[in-house]
């Protein structure tokens, strides 16, 4: 069995032992084993066999049915924003070239608007091609929503490749980083002005990078193969040698990380408190319907040739902010 480096750095700030309420993590890695390991969970959610250069979002909800039920209230709000691109939902799928070819009913306009120009109707994406292709469905009681790049995928393959050439086999070797930020307070208790308070109370950060050493071995020949300094070489030959370690460490408050990090908490409390007025109705209807549907969780996961991740995110209590 291959020997595997693992360095883990965890910050907590008051009480680490409550139960997460609110968690933010991002979970990436290469090589044969894990995304061997991360195909099959992925498969187990979505109920089919994964496929490269897709994205899957999958969010659990407490029962088949609610799952239907969710699922039926997407397509429906997707279809609609699609035959009306004027809707705040319409204009955002349009920006980012994710809407359907469906057109408006020009019997819904205002009769003094019909056959007048619309300032809308000169958008830039007007008649372009697609970038990205969606499809809602549903296994056991999950929702998923699997993305699909159309105009940018054979370019990004293309550059993924390039990369594994280059690399060799250090892409076959196992490679896991996590970061992970976890608060024990549900999101609208975090999302008020007594962000700072919640915020002490208890918060985690967790960063955790394992490898396989023989990759940095391997990646000394890659160095050299494009020329690199040869201190650069060093530095990966002593890396190499390292089995790893573990750094924990619990703060009482957030002052302890400084007056620049508390600042910057302050600044983010100022911008929260004004959330909910800035979030559009139809975009709060939906984020509402989520959060009284599900589990107020979601997994957004991505594979690769090269390698596979996923996003995770926990947002209890969300359904009291709409």
């Amino acid at each position: 069995m291959a020997r595997i480096a693992k360095t883990e750095v965890e910050i907590s700030i008051g009480n680490p032992d409550l139960t997460p309420k609110t968690k933010v993590s991002l979970n990436v890695g290469t090589g044969n084993t894990f995304i061997s390991e991360y195909k099959e969970r992925l498969q187990n959610m979505i109920g089919e066999d994964p496929e490269e250069m897709k994205f899957y979002v999958t969010i659990p909800c407490p029962s088949d049915q609610k799952a239907q039920k969710f699922a039926s209230f997407l397509n429906k709000t997707l279809k609609h924003a699609n035959s009306n691109p004027q809707s705040m939902i319409g204009m955002l799928l349009r920006k980012i070239q994710m809407g359907g070819d469906e057109e408006g009913d020009a019997s819904d306009e205002e009769p003094e608007n019909r056959g007048m120009p619309n300032d809308d109707d000169s958008d830039d994406n007007e008649g372009a091609p697609k970038a990205f292709d969606y499809n809602v469905t549903t296994n056991l009681n999950n929702v998923i929503i699997t993305i699909e790049p159309l105009i940018f995928k054979d370019a990004i393959e293309g550059t993924l490749n390039y990369v594994s050439m280059q690399s060799g086999e250090i892409t076959n070797l196992d490679t896991n980083l996590l970061i992970e930020i976890d608060s024990r307070r549900t999101i609208h208790t975090i999302l008020s002005p007594k962000m700072i308070k919640m915020i002490n109370e208890s918060t985690k950060i967790k960063i955790a990078l394992s490898y396989d050493p023989e990759a940095l071995v391997l990646g000394r020949s890659v160095a050299q193969n494009f020329d690199m300094k040869k201190r650069f070489s060093k530095i990966l030959g002593y890396a190499s040698l390292y089995d790893g370690g573990s750094i924990k460490i619990n703060l009482n408050s957030i002052k302890d990380l400084g007056d620049i990090m508390e600042s910057y908490i302050e600044m983010i409390v100022n911008v929260a408190s004004t959330i909910e007025m800035m979030i559009p109705r139809e975009v709060a209807k939906v984020i509402s319907r989520l959060a009284e549907n599900t589990g107020h969780e979601g997994f957004i996961s991505f594979l690769t040739p090269v390698f596979a991740g996923e996003v995770t995110l926990m947002m209890r209590g969300a359904s009291r902010l709409f």
